[in-house]
């Protein structure tokens, strides 16, 4: 289960103000004031679950929370304490499934397309386009499968490299994608998603905006559960 408290750092972030909340050293100090918070407030509730013999504990500080599992007795009693908001599930998480390798939208084909997707001018992109509205000054966050960052250069081109990708499981230092497939093992639902973003030359909807992103599934593995994406 994960264990949610109460407080969500409400006051720390209404303090530092909006931009500290999205500028540099500002948000990184944030973000450090927020785990210490975090760590502090979830001593009490760390020590019960000491006290009851739970000692695989993850903690999801960002989200003020603890991931574990117990018995039905103790899921009551935790669900009592006053600094619990809530109780939920840690449910599985199934990778999404990319296009098939032979379509169009999963070949490398259809980022040097000559002309404008349909999707694309069903929400009218190119309009906004001829404005000068093309994303840019935009970073996208992606978390999913990974992006195919050797394979792709018009992705690759869009990287923002400097914190740009997130491995939990070590396997990459830089963007790579889940093994969909035998025919284009490198493309999987992440790739597909960045180029329906940022692709370019009519592919995706903010061409001039740049991408990092984390990948949630490990290589290997279509599944993963909420506490490890927290």
């Amino acid at each position: 289960m994960i264990v949610t408290l109460a407080d969500q750092g409400k006051d720390l972030i209404s303090s530092a103000g909006a931009a500290g909340a999205r500028r540099g050293a500002g948000r990184l100090a944030l973000l450090r004031q927020l785990k210490v918070q975090a760590q502090s407030e979830q001593v009490s509730l760390r020590d019960y679950l000491h006290q009851q013999g739970i000692t695989n504990i993850q903690s999801l500080w960002l989200v003020n929370a603890l991931a574990f599992r117990a018995t039905p007795a103790q899921i009551a009693s935790i669900a009592a304490m006053p600094v619990v908001a809530s109780i939920t599930l840690n449910g599985t998480v199934s990778a999404p499934v990319a296009p098939p390798a032979t379509s169009p939208a999963a070949t490398l084909q259809s980022l040097v397309a000559t002309t404008v997707s349909w999707n694309i001018s069903a929400v009218n992109a190119p309009a906004l386009w001829n404005l000068g509205f093309t994303g840019q000054g935009v970073v996208v966050a992606l978390l999913d499968t990974g992006v195919d960052y050797a394979g792709n250069p018009d992705l690759q081109a869009k990287w923002r490299a400097q914190g740009g990708w997130f491995d939990p499981y070590g396997t990459s230092t830089t963007p790579n994608d889940y093994a969909e497939s035998s025919q284009d093992p490198d493309f999987g639902h992440g790739t597909a998603a960045a180029g329906l973003i940022l692709g370019g030359n009519g592919v995706g909807v903010a061409p001039g905006a740049e991408w990092i992103a984390a990948k949630i599934f490990e290589q290997g593995s279509s599944t993963t559960n909420y506490s490890a994406i927290h």
